[in-house]
């Protein structure tokens, strides 16, 4: 009796859920940064040096970084403070303003 109980439970509340509905793609997929946020990347850059006449040479070099966003985003602009460690070698900090190739006014 209590298994027919517990199944006619299920069932009123599945008939009185509301049905799912999706957001549009723009709320997940537009960056909404905010003053204060915290981001962090894990990366791995290789490098090749070719000349004529030389060894090829390739390197690699790795590490992580930590973001926070410190000025107030805008459609032109972030600023983050960053702090990365590569590889083998101490931490380093600072202020970092990302760059964009098609927006002049943050090539500086």
């Amino acid at each position: 009796m209590m298994a027919g109980a517990k199944i006619g439970f299920i069932f009123t509340m599945a008939a009185l859920a509301e049905p799912a509905v999706a957001s549009p793609p723009e709320d997940y997929l537009t960056p909404r940064p905010a003053l204060g946020d915290r981001f962090s990347n894990v990366f791995s850059i290789a490098d090749s040096l070719k000349a004529d006449g030389f060894d090829e040479a390739v390197g690699r070099n790795g590490g992580t970084a930590d973001y926070v966003l410190t000025k107030a985003p805008t459609d032109r602009d972030l600023t983050f403070h960053a702090t990365v460690r590569y590889d083998g070698l101490s931490r380093s900090q600072g202020e970092n303003l990302p760059r964009r190739g098609d927006d002049p006014m943050l090539e500086r």
